[in-house]
């Protein structure tokens, strides 16, 4: 008698739950795959079926399908992806969707997923998730774009831990390194938006100024480095001109 009991109780919570909060959402209580709502503008070409895929580092990995495609009133779509419960916790916020239409292949159109370095530490994806399309040429900008940061933050890294690094005292060892680290950084510089070559100019560059004119005034009297203080300069103009351009 009182399982009956618990078994109405559980019954009549369910549907409670599915009148409140709809049927997607008591799919996704009992689902262990990941749900996600995908908002495109052309849904052609793709079906119920069609496969999702997640950017790996050296391959495409299939993770998924799509389930269904519903029209709004807007005139764009509703893909609904299905992602197997293996790969739900790689799907991170801030996850790029894209649709893909291979132009010189006989492929069907599929949907791709790649997870940006930068959303690596975000929390995983909740089902129910409502994402927007990505384009590719989007896609493509933010990939130049993290390439162009995590170049620059790496050299802004190596840069402050070397001098702050440098002993106080300048010996032709230091010296070498140091000029060796001016022509590292001039290529580098070339790479640099206007706004990280204004940030350097701000925060670094005065500190290699200090450095560079410590090194000079030590050897300042000593003609036997004069091969060396004249390559200094030049490196150092090389650099701060590099800044300009």
């Amino acid at each position: 008698m009182k399982i009956k009991k618990y078994l109405a109780i559980i019954i009549l919570g369910s549907c409670l739950s599915m009148m409140v909060f709809g049927c997607d959402s008591m799919h996704n209580i009992f689902s262990r795959d990941l749900n996600v709502k995908m908002m495109v503008e052309n849904a052609s070409g793709l079906h119920e079926g069609s496969i999702v895929y997640l950017v790996q580092p050296d391959s495409l990995t299939q993770i998924g399908t799509v389930g269904k495609i519903k029209a709004t009133d807007r005139r764009d779509s509703v893909l609904y992806l299905k992602i197997k419960r293996d790969f739900r916790e790689k799907i991170r916020d801030g996850a790029l969707f894209m649709v893909n239409r291979p132009l010189l292949s006989v492929d069907p159109p599929s949907i791709v997923i790649d997870v940006l370095p930068k959303s690596s530490q975000n929390p995983p994806m909740d089902s129910g998730t409502i994402v927007n399309e990505t384009s590719y040429a989007k896609y493509g900008l933010q990939l130049a774009r993290n390439a162009m940061e995590d170049t620059y933050d790496t050299v802004m890294k190596k840069t402050e831990q070397f001098f702050d690094d440098m002993e106080d005292y300048f010996n032709v060892d230091v010296l070498n390194e140091l000029l060796e680290e001016l022509k590292q950084l001039s290529e580098k510089i070339n790479t640099f938006t206007v706004q990280q070559k204004e940030h350097f100019e701000k925060e670094v560059l005065p500190k290699i100024r200090e450095k560079v004119d410590e090194a000079m005034r030590q050897f300042n009297d000593d003609s036997r480095y004069r091969e060396k203080r004249n390559q200094l300069k030049e490196e150092m103009d090389h650099l701060e001109n590099t800044l300009q351009t």
